[in-house]
């Protein structure tokens, strides 16, 4: 490029300028321009000099001045203490600082971790404890007259590797006091068969308890119609079978039977049905553990018995309504004129039942289980029978012990009198 010619001389201090000589220059600078451009040949023949430049740049690159006249092109700045960074850090790492100069990255691992503060630095580290549960919930449908039930992520899809469940268990060794946590990255389901009942009754709300156990690794999913009592243990398992034939209230059932194994409860679904072992109805209510925070205010109250119901029954009815206190989901309290009155608890625990009454002739008094008619030394309805020689006696039976959820209790008059006074309590201890 040749160096700008003018056509007339340098303009002049203190002296007039004509407009012809101004736009003359200014003709020159635009054919400079429009015809030769400026590149750094041009600019050096035109005598102007200057230092490096970036001719392309990058999109979201920062340009970087050193200090010498140089320029440089980086795709991410990340000045710490002395000037030292990390040029090309990893996505989806975390920064952390040496406390002198230096950064590092601290690069995702497993997923389910957190980052831990050592007291001295930061560190990656797995969350968990021998009763962890993380990222789970339940699900609950009815078809072709089984149920089943299904382990989900906590959006409720199936778990997968990038949205995994965790659940933590205690050692298969029964010497040893470690535990494993476990995760399921799949689909996980258990089904009860058309025929089951797992303990129900018709008519009824029963639970079913939902458990994990660890299968030498495996983590797979078995159903109780009652509540194991004690986690910390291993259980043995029956196969479900897929025939109809699961039926115990006390017995834990998995889709294939298993050894002493350990076993995590994860929640419970409520379910009536019009005949038991046929699943037809969709469950009331799914929860997930904990539940049943239950004191001993938990209980139903009947009091004020004075007759007993007519239709040639033995069951002793009560004058007053009947009191529930705690959890009103726990019991169903039924009175009936003809039939006579009863308690019904609605969940497996460790209850206690009493009953106090003032006969008025000679008697014999029971506190019967699942029984309208009594049967006196029968352990399976008999929880305690008075007798007594003459009028005016006060009597008191009680009886503690775990009950299945459906069990009945009543007060009988075993020779057809009525009592004067008395009441019957029922009360959930845990």
């Amino acid at each position: 490029m040749p160096a700008l010619v003018y056509s007339v001389s340098d303009f002049v201090a203190n002296t007039l300028i004509k407009s012809a000589d101004v736009n003359s220059r200014f003709t020159d600078i635009k054919t400079l321009l429009n015809t030769t451009g400026l590149d750094d040949t041009n600019l050096a023949n035109a005598g102007i000099t200057r230092a490096t430049k970036l001719k392309t740049g990058t999109a979201s690159h920062v340009i970087i001045n050193d200090g010498t006249g140089a320029m440089s092109s980086e795709a991410a700045l990340l000045p710490v203490r002395g000037g030292t960074g990390l040029s090309s850090p990893t996505a989806g790492s975390l920064l952390v600082t040496n406390g002198a100069s230096a950064m590092t990255a601290l690069a995702a691992a497993t997923a389910g971790r957190g980052i831990l503060d050592t007291g001295t630095s930061w560190a990656s580290y797995v969350v968990d404890t021998s009763d962890y549960l993380a990222n789970y919930s339940l699900a609950a449908t009815v078809g072709s007259s089984a149920l089943t039930i299904a382990l989900k992520d906590k959006a409720g899809s199936d778990p997968s590797s990038t949205s995994p469940v965790r659940i933590g268990f205690r050692n298969s060794t029964l010497t040893s006091g470690t535990y494993l946590q476990r995760t399921v990255t799949a689909a996980l389901s258990v089904v009860v068969s058309s025929g089951s009942t797992l303990g129900s009754t018709s008519a009824n709300p029963n639970w079913v308890y939902v458990y994990a156990i660890d299968n030498a690794g495996t983590v797979e999913l078995a159903v109780s119609g009652s509540r194991i009592p004690d986690e910390g243990s291993l259980v043995t398992t029956t196969a479900e079978g897929g025939a109809g034939a699961a039926d115990s209230k006390l017995v834990v059932y998995s889709t294939a039977a298993r050894t002493s194994v350990p076993v995590r409860l994860l929640g419970r679904v409520k379910s009536t049905q019009a005949t038991a072992g046929t699943w037809a109805t969709a469950p009331a209510e799914i929860s997930l553990v904990p539940f049943d925070s239950l004191g001993v205010d938990n209980a139903c109250y009947m009091s004020g018995a004075n007759a007993r119901g007519s239709g040639s029954t033995l069951v002793v009815r009560f004058a007053n309504a009947p009191v529930v206190s705690g959890d009103t989901n726990t019991y169903t309290a039924t009175q009936s004129s003809t039939n006579g009155d009863s308690i019904t608890i609605n969940r497996d625990g460790v209850y206690k039942v009493s009953t106090s009454f003032t006969v008025q002739a000679a008697t014999g008094w029971q506190l019967s289980l699942n029984s309208a008619t009594g049967s006196i030394g029968d352990p399976t309805i008999d929880l305690g029978t008075l007798t007594q020689s003459a009028s005016g006696y006060k009597g008191v039976i009680s009886d503690t012990r775990f009950f299945p959820a459906g069990s009945v209790f009543r007060l009988i008059s075993l020779d057809a009198s009525s009592p004067s006074a008395g009441y019957i309590h029922v009360s959930r201890l845990y």
